[in-house]
């Protein structure tokens, strides 16, 4: 099973990426073959990647550990991947000025260390 860790955004962010989206959608329409597009409602954060895991780790009972105080993250600004000549996937940054959130990936990494590899990037 493919996994990763990830939050959603509230309902407001979700509606302001979800325009965002289809603005954007009409703009890069001669890219239409080389974009997927995600359903608004399945946008998230990524917190970390598992990748293959068993059916049976026990990944939630070690996520349960993880604790993040309230935070307000900013979403704003966008970008591709690979490059903007090959655009595959969009993306908008997400800002956190209370350090929260990379507080809780650390988390995330050392409750996940005995199963999954460390990821390397930020």
């Amino acid at each position: 099973m493919r996994l990763f860790v990830a939050i959603h955004p509230d309902a407001a962010t979700q509606a302001w990426l979800a325009e965002s989206q289809r603005r954007l959608r009409k703009e890069l329409q001669r890219f239409a073959h080389q974009l997927r597009w995600t359903d608004p409602e399945n946008i998230h954060v990524t917190l970390a990647f598992l990748g293959e895991m068993p059916e049976n780790a026990p990944v939630e009972q070690a996520l349960l550990a993880c604790r993040c105080s309230p935070t307000e993250l900013t979403v704003g600004g966008l970008g591709v991947f690979p490059n903007p000549h090959r655009p595959n996937v969009v993306w908008t940054g997400v800002a956190d000025e209370s350090g929260n959130l990379a507080r809780l990936q650390s988390e995330i990494a050392a409750a996940m260390a005995g199963f999954v590899e460390p990821e390397r990037r930020r």
